[in-house]
């Protein structure tokens, strides 16, 4: 193999190393950015900073909707359980009434002495 060759050989061999340092850079910047959103999730306090065209922006904006649909979700639950606590804590008032009228007339009943 003549210089020219190996020069080229060369080249090519620090262009590859070149581009792979490149891309494992920005995968390791895409990785930080993604779990930036997450501790942000986890904290309540998410917002889309990224507004252009790139995958990591589709992708928090796919986070954006998801959370927000959770939340909405976990209000929708939340108002449920209300609704059942007030038609259990009602239920509970509309049967408390009549036992206690009930009650109260047989113990009237047992203060008077009944004919034979």
């Amino acid at each position: 193999m003549n210089k020219a060759g190996i020069v080229i050989l060369l080249l090519c061999f620090l262009a590859a190393a070149a581009i792979v340092l490149c891309e494992r850079r920005k995968a390791r910047k895409t990785m930080k950015e993604i779990e930036r959103m997450l501790d942000a999730a986890m904290t309540g306090s998410f917002s889309e900073t990224n507004f252009d065209e790139s995958q990591l922006s589709a992708l928090e904006t796919k986070f954006a909707h998801y959370l927000s649909a959770a939340e909405a979700s976990s209000r929708n639950v939340a108002q449920e359980k209300d609704k059942i606590k007030t038609l259990i804590a009602d239920i509970s008032h509309q049967t408390k009434t009549p036992i206690a009228n009930l009650l109260l007339y047989s113990e009237l009943l047992k203060e008077e002495t009944l004919p034979a």
